[in-house]
Formats: structure tokens, sequence, C-alpha cells
């Protein structure tokens, strides 16, 4: 382990962490997105080839994908909106047809 490594080791042991300090707090909005998409894929999972032949319950689910891109959004500086826009970018590929 390089002494860089380790000295962040030390660093984050170090420090009194609890879990409302490293809780977000996330508005209605994003909460109302996150359900949304949480429910539009339900039952969908990631295409692995490791685990397409697993149970459901041993399966990645989908919904991963698009909480991970939303949280690159939001650490690289991206606003409320962006992150939102991050949850819901396969909701038009994915959602109910309204074309009808």
């Amino acid at each position: 382990m390089t002494d860089f490594t380790q000295d962040r080791r030390r660093q984050l042991t170090e420090q009194n962490f609890t879990l409302e300090s490293i809780t977000m707090k996330f508005s209605d909005r994003y909460e109302r997105a996150l359900i949304y998409a949480s429910q539009l894929h339900y039952k969908q999972f990631r295409k692995v080839s490791a685990t397409e032949n697993l149970p459901d319950e041993a399966r990645i689910p989908y919904i991963t994908h698009l909480v991970s891109v939303s949280a690159l959004v939001q650490q690289y500086g991206g606003d409320e909106d962006q992150a939102i826009a991050a949850l819901l970018h396969d909701a038009i590929e994915d959602g109910p047809d309204f074309t009808d």
C-alpha cells in the first residue's frame, strides 16, 4: 500500500463520520424522479452475462445504473436538473408508449 493510501485511510478513520454527516438531502423533485425511475425500471436488470441465468434476487437491478450516472453528474458539479435528467435518461425508451 502506498504512503498516500495509508495517509488517506488514517485521515478517514480519524474523522468521526456519522450517517447524518454523509447522507445527502434530496429535494422533493429529485425524490419523485427517483421513485418514478424505480417504478419504470422495476424488474429490469443490468445485462451482465455472468448473472443472466441467476435468479432475480442475485442480479443487478437496472436502477443502479441510473443512480450511478446521477451521482457522477452531481460529483462533477451538475445541478439538480441535470441529476434528475440522469435519473430519467432512459425513461423515453423504456417508459409507456404515448404515441397513440
